[in-house]
């Protein structure tokens, strides 16, 4: 089962900054539209993504998720939001 998000992400140094999005409480799998996630130096950067997650592992209609953005191996911030799955 997979849902479609959007990041909007701000990078005000004067380098391009590489990011990573990555699951934190569920498996599951992260693909990037573009699969490309730098955020321009200066400037402001927005993109949707797919979260896909094994109907397995979703036991109700809203399921809670976790995603960590990170810039290498550090953490930038921690998102909660909600995976949707069919009705139960």
């Amino acid at each position: 089962i997979s849902n479609i998000y959007n990041i909007k992400l701000a990078n005000k140094t004067h380098k391009d900054i590489p990011m990573t999005l990555k699951l934190e409480n569920i498996k599951g799998e992260i693909t990037v539209v573009g699969n490309n996630l730098v955020v321009p130096k200066e400037s402001y950067f927005q993109t949707p993504f797919f979260v896909k997650i094994d109907r397995s592992l979703i036991t109700r209609r809203k399921t809670p998720i976790t995603l960590g953005v990170y810039e290498g191996d550090k953490k930038i911030k921690t998102v909660n939001t909600t995976f949707l799955g069919p009705g139960f």
